[in-house]
């Protein structure tokens, strides 16, 4: 079925949307004010596509996208984009998140961007087709894989990797009919990468990945399917925060760009204050807790042993070991309540984009903590949490979204939350 409509707006997930008959239709590569012929789908469980067959009418914000591979590739979403219409509409994803639960007031700055060439994690798919082995990005739509030979997204050292998997794979197929995922991240002493194959490599196999490891200049090369085994390591891998050498484990989590996380860190410090025993829950690998050492102690939780233990042994490696606890706990599973958060006169709050809506409902009756710095990578939950906050009794600051994942549909957020004194007192100074 073919039909004529008008894009009238772009969606959360970074599609057009038209309407027909009353129901939303999802476009691929089209802007608000274009007109395309499409060819409707049938509906699925994310809604109907159509698929464009002629483009009758062109916005003027359309601009020639700068990878060549942007047709196919599902990497990125946007870049047919002009910069400035871009950058409004993820500001307005925030904006319009705080607005559906009430705080359409709270400020919300211009987005902070980041430059093309500097995403440091990324995750290939690997494929046996006919032809030979595929490495690169799934596509928009299916099952296929794009093969990669540039990405405008990826730091250098991560865009040049398929090209060097694919004839190593080639050796190390993966199972027929089955994609391989390969986990790749830059370091400040080189690539991370963990191949997540089932199937040990042979032992004649290791010289030749040995060899691959050579060429490729990697620090470090794991395998494995559900649990790295490292193989090769011809350099620790590491990432120096504030005078410190994290050294994580394989595909750890790291804020996507340098850049993006300089901003965080920076708000963050600015939020606190003079605060000196903060809380950094859901602290990964601890980057936000690096820089809080420099002023003061520090509390770091998450469930995940392996990143907790690279931040303690960097805070060992640095002499900082006195003021840093950490504490492996489910914190979506087992918040810290009340009666725990007193011992704390700030918190910094960084939940996956599920949110923490537990941890926020606690805080909320947490009456001695004076700040809470909040970030997230997702306006809906990171709206839901702030409401639990200012409905708990704290005023909200300036949020101030930043483009941590460039021409995608997704945006960082961090803002500062202050306890608002009883009545008759005076509102302490904000920095935000």
């Amino acid at each position: 079925m073919e039909a004529i409509l008008d894009i009238e707006t772009i969606g959360a997930r970074g599609d057009a949307v038209a309407r027909h008959e009353g129901e939303r239709v999802f476009v691929d590569d089209a802007l608000p004010g274009e007109r395309h012929r499409l060819r409707l789908e049938p509906a699925d469980r994310q809604g109907r596509r159509g698929r464009s067959l002629e483009r009758l009418v062109t916005s003027p914000e359309r601009v020639t996208p700068p990878c060549p591979h942007y047709a196919d590739c599902g990497g990125c979403a946007l870049q047919h984009w002009r910069a400035e219409s871009y950058e409004a509409w993820k500001r307005d994803r925030v904006v319009e998140a705080l607005a559906r639960v009430g705080l359409g007031d709270v400020p919300v700055a211009a987005l902070e961007s980041v430059p093309p060439a500097s995403r440091r994690r990324a995750r290939f798919t690997a494929r046996q087709t006919r032809e030979g082995t595929v490495v690169g990005f799934h596509q928009r739509r299916g099952a296929w894989i794009t093969a990669i030979s540039e990405c405008r997204v990826l730091q250098p050292s991560l865009a040049r990797l398929p090209g060097l998997l694919a004839p190593l794979l080639e050796a190390f197929p993966p199972p027929r009919g089955k994609a391989l995922d390969i986990s790749a991240t830059h370091s400040d002493t080189g690539v991370d990468l963990w191949i997540r194959h089932e199937r040990h490599p042979p032992p004649d196999g290791l010289a030749r990945l040995a060899a691959f490891a050579e060429a490729a200049d990697l620090a470090r090369l794991s395998w494995g399917g559900r649990t790295p085994e490292i193989l090769i390591e011809r350099r620790r891998p590491a990432i120096r925060v504030a005078g410190l050498a994290l050294e994580p484990p394989p595909d750890a989590f790291l804020q996507a760009t340098p850049a993006s996380a300089e901003t965080m860190m920076a708000l963050t410090l600015a939020g606190l204050g003079e605060a000196r025993h903060v809380a950094d829950l859901f602290a990964g690998i601890g980057m936000l807790s690096v820089a809080l050492l420099e002023r003061g102690r520090v509390t770091a939780i998450d469930q995940d042993r392996g990143m907790l233990a690279a931040l303690e042994a960097a805070g060992r490696a640095g002499g900082r070991s006195d003021r840093l606890e950490v504490r492996v706990r489910d914190l979506m599973r087992r918040p810290l309540v009340a009666a725990e958060l007193a011992a704390f006169d700030a918190v910094v709050l960084d939940p996956p984009r599920a949110g923490a809506r537990a941890q926020a409902e606690t805080l909320a009756e947490a009456v001695n903590v004076d700040t809470v710095v909040s970030l997230s990578c997702n306006p809906a939950t990171f709206a839901r949490d702030a409401r639990l906050l200012v409905d708990g009794g704290y005023r909200m600051g300036t949020v101030t979204p930043i483009d941590q994942f460039l021409w995608s549909a997704h945006v960082e957020m961090v803002a500062v939350f202050r306890r608002a004194p009883p009545d008759g007192m005076p509102a302490a100074s904000s920095l935000e």
